[in-house]
């Protein structure tokens, strides 16, 4: 429970207890001449002679002392046993406490008891004070607290007449205080001259206090009715916050990471390299790590039943559609941040959702063919259909925007590259521990592919090179500015992709699950004839990929000693996918590769856990022309550790 809702709580019950103070235990109250008591005559309490010995206030339960007056002339009486209220009768070897000595102890613990209660009363006011100026109360919220306290105060009950000296402790732990013995009719010989007459002149009732278990009792009543009622009306709130601040959701997430980077000794040099594939890497041959981490923050807002809103800020390059990480070691300079979603979604029935501007990736898919935290700028929805208790079906439906440029006069008349896609999948439960998940998907790449400027320096095309590629598919240059130095590359092939994702979880092993997962892909839109067209080179189409995996463990690390194990094996040709969207780890980015990775994530704390993974990968297809007549070579082989935590 908040802090804010359980302090009036605690406030009350506090008030609630130093109300007493008001109403001191043990109060005499002496009647009128003539008016009916309801119980025998009691002594008065007053302040014991000197002549007696000092009572402790656990007298009120120990079987009395013997009290010795100071004078030798006298000695104290035994009374006679005679039977207590409570049945018990005194023993004769015990003589009875004076009756002025029990009225001092009697009035010594009570007036003790009150000053107790005075001072936690003006404690707990001065704390309530306290509140109200520092602006955690109202001055109405604290006026309320009191009053709720001195409503809640118990009244002394009626008057009950004092156990028989010698009685046991029970008629304490009534909460009626222990006092002289009672003179009856025929003992007056018991008597002595002074209590006689005090007992004669005057008359008094006993009021009792009110015992600590009834206090505590009260007190819990009360706080159970005020924590209710403060939950309900947000008491102790400085200015009560506004509804749809209920509706508000924060979350985020944090990664460091070590990577390492080994080259092989036979790789290309990386001038030669990056001129036969018109890549742009900085290194092909010297081994090399780094440091980075990643920082990921975002709010979400359920504006209403149906529509959901989220936004989330990242750090990382906003010119590289698939890396979030900040490398560490700049000169101790400051992180850059970008918003890295921004979208609704609305969900107008359990069966149907949509969602508009830039939104996590709405398909199945591996990492063969889009990133796993790859966001794309567009809309989607999503049809559902459950057919039974067992089996369901999707359909999800997309149009994502890939790359606006603007007119110019070099550029007149830009075309918009899109990807228009179409999933279809569903699930079924052959066994409550087996179920088989399939997924069928197109993806139309539109305008994705290059075209040459016609005329001698004409840049009208330059606005089919992509702007940001990895590495791996086939490119040619478009520039006619008639200077080798300079090129201008984009891609060969049309991009129509058929994707297959298929995947069997076994639960034999409950809690841990084993997954067994195969990808298969196929660019339906290369054509040879086309490309030697534009590029005006025999190429082969190579432009399918496959992928299996191997999951063992817990799908989800979110616990101390959670752990999966994962294997993966993969060969991805140079045009079976869009280079710049896929795995930008698997042989540092890009198609064109066969290898295999293996991993672990350990959970080392609630929702904090390591991942170790190591990558080794080949190059598929070597390149050359006349220029370079040594083909392509390379190989690496990608280490990384992280640390994990979201929250």
């Amino acid at each position: 429970m908040p802090m804010r809702v359980f302090l009036p709580a605690i406030l009350i019950s506090l008030a609630a207890t130093a109300v007493f103070a008001q109403q001191p235990a043990g109060k005499t109250v002496t009647p009128k001449p003539g008016a009916e008591t309801g119980s025998a005559p009691q002594p008065p309490a007053s302040t014991p002679p000197s002549g007696l010995a000092a009572v402790s206030p656990s007298a009120r339960t120990r079987k009395p002392s013997r009290v010795v007056p100071k004078s030798p002339a006298k000695k104290p009486r035994v009374e006679s046993p005679r039977p207590s209220p409570s049945g018990t009768v005194a023993s004769e070897s015990k003589p009875a406490v004076e009756p002025l000595a029990a009225d001092a102890v009697v009035s010594s613990g009570l007036a003790r008891e009150k000053e107790e209660l005075r001072q936690l009363r003006g404690t707990t006011l001065n704390l309530i004070r306290l509140l109200v100026e520092q602006g955690i109360l109202t001055r109405d919220k604290a006026e309320q607290l009191v009053q709720e306290a001195e409503r809640a105060s118990i009244a002394p009950g009626a008057p009950v007449s004092p156990p028989l000296a010698g009685e046991s402790s029970a008629g304490a732990q009534d909460g009626v205080a222990a006092a002289a013995p009672l003179a009856e009719e025929g003992s007056a010989a018991t008597e002595t001259p002074a209590t006689r007459r005090a007992r004669r002149g005057s008359q008094v009732v006993r009021v009792p206090y009110v015992p600590e278990l009834v206090r505590n009792q009260i007190r819990d009543e009360v706080r159970e009715e005020v924590l209710a009622q403060a939950k309900t009306e947000r008491w102790g709130e400085p200015g009560t916050m506004p509804a749809w601040l209920d509706r508000i959701s924060l979350d985020g997430d944090l990664r460091f990471r070590y990577q390492g980077n080994y080259y092989s000794e036979s790789n290309s040099p990386v001038l030669q390299y990056n001129a036969l594939t018109g890549s742009n890497l900085g290194n092909t041959t010297v081994d090399e790590s780094r440091f980075a981490v990643r920082a990921r923050f975002g709010v979400n807002a359920k504006i209403s039943e149906p529509l959901f809103g989220r936004v989330s800020f990242t750090t990382g390059n906003a010119l590289n559609p698939i890396s979030l990480n900040q490398n560490l070691g700049n000169s101790f300079s400051g992180y850059g941040a970008q918003i890295d979603q921004a979208y609704l979604r609305y969900t107008p029935a359990a069966w149907a959702s949509g969602s508009v501007g830039r939104m996590p990736k709405p398909f199945v898919s591996t990492e063969l063919m889009f990133w796993e935290d790859i966001n794309m700028d567009g809309a989607a929805a999503t049809l559902r259909r459950k057919l039974d208790e067992s089996s369901d079906l999707f359909l999800t439906g997309g149009a994502f925007l890939v790359q606006k440029s603007p007119s110019s006069p070099t550029t007149p008349n830009p075309k918009t590259k899109s990807l228009l896609a179409l999933q279809l999948g569903g699930s079924v439960e052959v066994t409550t521990s087996t179920r088989f998940n399939a997924a069928l998907g197109y993806y139309d790449y539109q305008n994705i592919e290059g075209i040459p400027n016609a005329s001698l320096n004409s840049r009208e095309f330059d606005w089919s090179a992509p702007q940001f590629r990895q590495k791996g598919n086939t490119l040619f240059n478009i520039d006619n500015d008639g200077d080798p130095t300079t090129n201008t590359f984009a891609l060969a092939s049309k991009f129509k992709i058929v994707d297959l994702n298929v995947s069997a979880d076994l639960a034999h092993f409950d809690p841990y699950i084993v997954r067994l997962s195969g990808n298969y892909l196929q660019n339906i839109g290369f054509d040879r004839d086309e490309v030697r067209a534009r590029t005006g080179r025999n190429i082969d189409p190579h432009a399918s990929g496959f992928q299996a995996s191997v999951l063992v463990g817990k799908l989800q690390i979110s616990q101390l000693h959670d752990w999966h194990a994962f294997v993966i094996y993969r060969r991805l040709q140079r045009d079976a996918v869009v280079d710049a969207f896929n795995d930008p780890d698997f042989n540092l980015g890009g198609t064109n590769h066969k290898g295999y990775q293996i991993g672990l994530r350990y959970g080392i704390g609630a929702d904090t856990w390591l991942r170790l993974r190591w990558t080794s990968a080949d190059q598929i297809d070597a390149m050359s022309d006349a220029t370079q007549p040594v083909p392509t070579r390379f190989s690496a082989d990608v280490v990384q550790i992280d640390l994990n935590t979201r929250f």
